[in-house]
């Protein structure tokens, strides 16, 4: 790889970071530059070029409570499927409480999956879990696990038989340790 700098247009004074594309090239990502007026915090727009246009908030995902964050989104390969943080803030150095959730494309947005707790039973747990990222067919998810109580930090892998299916039990991964 090779450092080309920012990435255009889509940076702000504020928090911004990361990034993932679908196979059309529109872009998403996480950014704090409007959060104390829109209580959103992801966004999106079309890659191309090294340039990022069309700019917009993500619509469909946000709680719209004040303390209430989405964070490290990844978009499935597709497009169709947003996968990303919903975590609860206070103040802290880390979240109250962070879980990964699902919402689906609908138009121009997307919908909350009510199925979602199902799905990802065994990977929400009272710990934090963030930095989802999905694999192409949707059947493997790998995350992070924080474990404040236990003082443990680590990577896990899950699998499930088919995208819309419940993913099973999360493994460790062991070659990667800490942060």
């Amino acid at each position: 790889f090779q450092y080309v700098g920012p990435i255009a247009s889509a940076n702000s004074a504020a928090l911004d970071g990361v990034p993932s594309i679908d196979g059309s090239g529109r872009i998403y990502w996480v950014s704090t530059r409007a959060y104390a007026q829109t209580l959103a915090t992801l966004y999106s727009g079309r890659w191309s070029d090294g340039v990022v246009t069309q700019i917009a908030i993500v619509p469909g995902v946000t709680s719209g409570r004040a303390g209430f964050v989405n964070f490290d989104a990844e978009i499935s390969r597709d497009g169709d499927s947003l996968y990303y943080v919903d975590g609860k803030f206070s103040g802290g150095a880390v979240p109250d409480s962070a879980d990964i959730e699902i919402a689906h494309r609908r138009g121009d947005g997307f919908v909350r999956d009510a199925g979602s707790a199902a799905m990802l039973a065994s990977v929400n747990t009272p710990a934090l879990e963030y930095a989802p990222a999905i694999s192409a067919d949707r059947r493997e998810l790998f995350f992070t696990r924080l474990d404040l109580h236990a003082h443990t930090i680590a990577i896990y892998r899950v699998t499930r038989s088919g995208a819309g299916q419940p993913f099973g039990n999360p493994e460790r991964i062991a070659a990667a340790n800490g942060f």
